[in-house]
C-alpha cells in the first residue's frame, strides 16, 4: 500500500540538476523516450581542404574542404576540423566554433616560430581574409589591425627562414587577378611592393630550405584559363623567374610541399582545363633541377587535393582531391621511394538511391548501389559489421543501379535484392550469401520497377514487394511476395493507393509490415497502411507530414519500427525522426548535438550485432545545389535507467531490517517515480523516516557502528513519516528535461527504531539511481 508523503527540502551544497529533478513536479512522461545520434567519424570525400602537420601534438590537422563539384560552393563547404594520428581519422567533434570559409581551406600551414597551425580563408564572397591559429584545443581568429583584401585560389607557403606566412596571387570576387605579394608574420600583415609574375590562380608554392626561398609553379593563367608551366622564386623582396632544364608540364590545382630530411621540394598532382588533363605524376625539385619519380603504386590523379609534411614520419602526406569523375577520401604517404595508401576508403563514397538490408547470417548490414556525387550509378557492395566499413569483392555482382530494394530472408539466409533502374527499370532477383551476388531464376516475377519498397515478415517468412514506378514510368500498387524460390503476386481484398519512393519494414512487435508516405501522380503522400499478410489496412493516421524518400526499420528494444529523413515537393522533411507504436506516429526527441542534415533516399538497417540503427548517405541539400552525403550516423539508446543496491539489507540496520527501494523505472519523464523506505518486518508505532539523497558517494562515513554511503556535503535531506505496518514513500518526479540523461546519484534511509543499540537510529542499504532512457 502506498501512502503519500508531507515533502519539507533542506539543500546544502549541492547541484542545481539534483534541485530540479527533486522539486520540479506535474511533469508528465513522455511516450517514447529520447534517443541519440552518433555520427561515425570517417573521413568524407572532398576537394580544396587545409592540411597542416601540428608537430607541437604530433598530428596532422584537416580543415574544411568542398563536396561539392564545379565552381558554386556552398552548401558543400565543410566546415569542420579533423586530426590524423596512428592512421586514424578523428573529426574533432569537441570543437564548439569552427571558421566558416568561403572557398576551401587551402591556405593551411605550420607556423615554426609560434608552433601553431595558422589558416587564411575568407568567410564570404567579397570579404577580407582572416587568420585562424589552431593550437589542438580550438580555433582561434587573429585579431590584425588589416588584412588582404578578399581573394580565393591563392597559394601560400611558410618561409622558416623569414619565418611568416606568404600569399600570392588568386582572383577577387569579379575573377580579376592579383598580383600582390602578403606576409603574415603572426601579428601584423605587410604588402611587398615589387614586379610579379603575371596573375594566375591554383598556383602552388612551397618553401625551399636549401636555397632559403620560396617556390612557386604553375597555376592557372587569369586569360582564358591557360595552366601555365613558369616556376619563380621569392626571397622576401623580389620574384626571379627560374628557368631550369626538365620543368613539369603545365598544371594548376597541384600540391608542392617540401621535405626536409631529403631536401626536395615534392610535386604532385593537378590538372589543366584544356584538353582536361588530371596527373598523378609526383615530381621533385633538388633546388637546381626538376626530375620525375617513377614508384611501382601511386595515388590515383587528382587536383585540389592537400599536401604537407608529417616531420613524425618524415612522410610528404596527400589527402582528398578531385578526379576526373568524383571525390576523393584517401590518404597517402610518399617517403622518397614509393607511394603507400595509410587510409584507404574506410566508407562508401556519398551515395543517394541505394539500398541496404542486415544479414543476420553473418552480421553485416550490406549496402549496394546508388547513385554518387557526379550521378553516375554504383554496383558497389559494402558491409557494416562491428562498426567498421569494409568493401566487398564479389566475383558477381548486379549491374550498376539505384532505385532498387533490399531485404534479408531470414530463412534461406540470403540477402535479396529486386528491380530498380540501370538504363531502365529491371525485374531481376540477386541474391547474396555473403561472398557473392547470384542471379535467381523464378518461374514467375513482378513486373520491371524502381522506386518499390520491400520489407522480410519474419513471422511468415516471406519477403514482402509492394508498388513503385513501372518501366514505362506508371505507378504501382501491386503486392508480391517471395518465398525464398518464387515471387507470387498477392491480391488482398484492400490495397494503399498506387505509390512510389515510400517506406516500408516489418513490424515484429505487431507482426505487420508497416508502410508509410511516398508519392503518387500528384501529391507526397501521408498516409500509413499496415500489412497482415491477408490484407493492407488503412490506419487512418496523418500525423506524420507528407514525405518520400524515407528510410525505415524495427527496433526491437524500443519495440518500435523507426522512420528517419525524407523530403517533399520543396525540400527535406522535418523533424527527420519517427516512431511507429502500432496505432500512431510519434516523434522522437533526439537529443545528441551534432544532428544529421536533413536528409531523403538514404538507407537504415537495424545493426542486431551493436544494437542500433545504422543510417548511411542519403541526399542532401536540393536541386542543382544536392548533395549525396558519404556519412554514417548510428541512432542508439541513452544511458539505461537503474537503481542497484550499494549495501547488504543486513547492514547496521537492528531488529527490524529494513531497505531502500525504489517505485517504477527512473527514465527521464517518469513523473510517478518514487523512493519506498520498506522496514522487513511491519513496525507497531509511527517512525520518523528521512530519505537522504546525495550526488556523491561518502567514504563510509561511519555515525556510531552504521555507514553512512551518502555524502554530507551534497545532501538533499528530505523527511516522511512511516505509520506503523506500512511503507515510506518519497515522490521524486522526474522530469522531461534531458540535461538529466545519465545522472547517478545515492539514496539512504534513516530512522528511528527504539531498540536499535545506536541511540535508536537504524540505517537502510543505500540504493544507486542512474537516471536513464528506458
Amino acid at each position: 500500500m502506498r501512502v503519500s508523503a508531507s515533502v519539507s527540502v533542506r539543500v546544502s551544497r549541492t547541484s542545481g540538476r539534483l534541485l530540479v529533478l527533486a522539486t520540479l513536479l506535474g511533469t508528465s512522461a513522455a511516450s517514447l523516450r529520447a534517443q541519440q545520434y552518433a555520427r561515425c567519424d570517417f573521413l568524407g570525400e572532398r576537394r580544396r581542404a587545409g592540411l597542416a602537420y601540428d608537430a607541437q601534438r604530433e598530428r596532422m590537422v584537416l580543415f574544411g574542404g568542398v563536396t561539392g563539384r564545379g565552381t558554386t560552393y556552398a552548401p558543400a563547404i565543410q566546415n569542420e576540423t579533423w586530426e590524423w594520428s596512428n592512421g586514424v581519422w578523428t573529426a574533432r567533434r569537441d570543437v564548439t566554433a569552427q571558421p566558416t570559409l568561403f572557398d576551401g581551406a587551402r591556405g593551411t600551414v605550420w607556423d615554426t616560430r609560434d608552433q601553431v597551425v595558422r589558416m587564411v580563408g575568407s568567410p564570404a564572397a567579397g570579404w577580407g581574409l582572416d587568420v585562424w591559429t589552431w593550437k589542438g584545443v580550438g580555433w582561434q581568429r587573429a585579431s590584425v589591425s588589416w588584412s588582404p583584401p578578399f581573394r580565393q585560389h591563392f597559394a601560400t607557403a611558410y618561409d622558416e627562414t623569414r619565418q611568416r606566412l606568404v600569399m600570392w596571387g588568386g582572383t577577387d570576387s569579379t575573377g580579376f587577378a592579383l598580383v600582390d605579394v602578403w606576409e603574415f608574420d603572426g601579428t601584423i600583415w605587410t604588402v611587398a611592393a615589387a614586379p610579379n609574375p603575371v596573375g594566375r590562380d591554383e598556383a602552388a608554392m612551397a618553401y625551399d630550405g636549401v636555397r632559403g626561398k620560396v617556390v612557386m609553379f604553375g597555376g592557372r593563367a587569369a586569360n582564358g584559363g591557360q595552366a601555365l608551366a613558369d616556376m619563380w622564386e621569392w626571397d622576401g623582396a623580389v620574384w626571379t623567374q627560374i628557368v631550369p632544364a626538365g620543368l613539369p608540364p603545365a598544371r594548376n590545382g597541384h600540391s608542392m610541399t617540401w621535405d626536409p630530411v631529403r631536401r626536395r621540394v615534392v610535386l604532385f598532382g593537378g590538372s589543366t582545363s584544356t584538353p582536361g588533363t588530371t596527373f598523378g605524376d609526383t615530381w621533385e625539385w633538388n633546388g637546381s633541377a626538376w626530375a620525375q619519380v617513377t614508384t611501382a603504386a601511386a595515388p590515383p590523379a587528382r587536383t585540389e587535393h592537400a599536401a604537407t609534411y608529417h616531420s613524425g614520419r618524415n612522410r610528404v602526406v596527400v589527402a582528398c582531391g578531385e578526379t576526373a569523375t568524383g571525390l576523393l577520401k584517401d590518404t597517402w604517404e610518399y617517403d622518397g621511394l614509393a607511394w603507400v595508401e595509410v587510409t584507404p576508403q574506410a566508407a562508401p563514397d556519398g551515395l543517394a538511391n541505394h539500398a541496404s538490408a542486415f544479414d543476420s547470417a553473418r552480421n553485416d548490414v550490406v549496402v549496394f548501389g546508388g547513385r554518387d556525387n557526379g550521378l553516375a550509378l554504383r554496383n558497389d557492395t559494402w558491409r557494416w559489421h562491428l562498426d567498421a566499413w569494409s568493401r566487398a569483392n564479389p566475383a558477381n555482382s548486379p549491374s550498376a543501379r539505384f532505385d532498387h530494394s533490399m531485404a534479408f530472408d531470414r530463412a534461406a539466409g540470403l540477402v535479396v535484392l529486386f528491380g530498380g533502374f540501370t538504363t531502365a527499370a529491371q525485374n531481376d532477383t540477386w541474391l547474396w550469401d555473403g561472398i557473392t551476388w547470384g542471379q535467381a531464376t523464378p518461374t514467375s516475377s513482378p513486373p520491371a520497377r524502381s522506386q518499390h519498397a520491400m520489407a522480410y515478415d519474419s513471422g511468415r517468412g516471406r519477403v514482402v514487394l509492394f508498388g513503385g514506378t513501372s518501366a514505362t514510368g506508371s505507378l504501382l500498387a501491386d503486392t508480391w511476395e517471395w518465398d525464398g524460390t518464387n515471387w507470387t503476386q498477392i491480391t488482398p481484398a484492400a490495397s494503399p493507393p498506387a505509390r512510389a519512393d515510400h517506406g516500408m519494414a516489418y513490424d515484429a512487435g505487431r507482426a505487420q509490415v508497416v508502410l508509410v508516405g511516398g508519392r503518387d501522380a500528384t501529391s507526397y503522400r501521408q498516409d500509413t497502411w499496415v500489412y497482415d499478410g491477408t490484407t493492407w489496412t488503412d490506419m487512418s493516421t496523418l500525423n506524420v507530414t507528407p514525405r518520400a524518400g524515407v528510410a525505415m526499420d524495427y527496433d526491437p528494444v524500443r519495440d518500435r519500427v523507426i522512420m528517419f529523413g525524407g523530403s517533399n515537393a520543396s525540400s527535406h522533411a522535418s523533424p527527420p525522426l519517427y516512431a511507429w507504436n502500432g496505432t500512431q506516429w510519434s516523434i522522437v526527441t533526439v537529443i545528441t548535438i551534432p544532428q544529421p542534415t536533413l536528409r531523403s533516399d538514404l538507407s537504415m538497417s537495424w545493426d542486431d550485432v551493436s544494437g542500433h540503427l545504422v543510417a548511411f548517405g542519403g541526399e542532401t541539400g536540393n536541386g542543382t545545389s544536392a548533395v549525396r552525403s558519404s556519412e554514417t550516423w548510428i541512432i542508439t539508446h541513452n544511458t539505461r535507467a537503474s537503481a542497484v543496491g550499494l549495501l547488504p539489507a543486513s547492514v547496521c540496520q537492528g531488529p527490524n531490517p529494513a531497505r531502500i527501494g525504489q517505485y517504477g523505472v527512473p527514465y527521464v519523464g517518469n513523473a510517478s517515480f518514487a523512493l519506498d523506505f520498506v522496514p522487513g518486518t511491519p513496525l507497531t508505532t509511527p517512525s520518523p523516516v528521512a530519505f537522504l539523497l546525495s550526488l556523491n558517494q561518502a567514504n563510509r562515513v561511519m555515525l556510531g557502528p552504521c555507514p553512512l554511503i551518502v555524502d554530507p556535503a551534497t545532501l538533499f535531506l528530505t523527511t516522511s513519516r512511516l505509520a506503523a505496518g506500512t511503507v515510506a514513500s518519497q515522490p521524486l518526479p522526474i522530469p522531461l528535461a534531458f540535461h538529466l540523461m545519465g545522472l547517478r546519484f545515492l539514496a539512504q534511509c534513516v530512522h528511528l527504531d527504539p531498540p536499535t543499540a545506536n541511540n535508536g537510529i537504524a540505517f537502510s542499504a543505500a540504493l544507486r539511481v542512474t537516471i536513464g532512457d528506458f
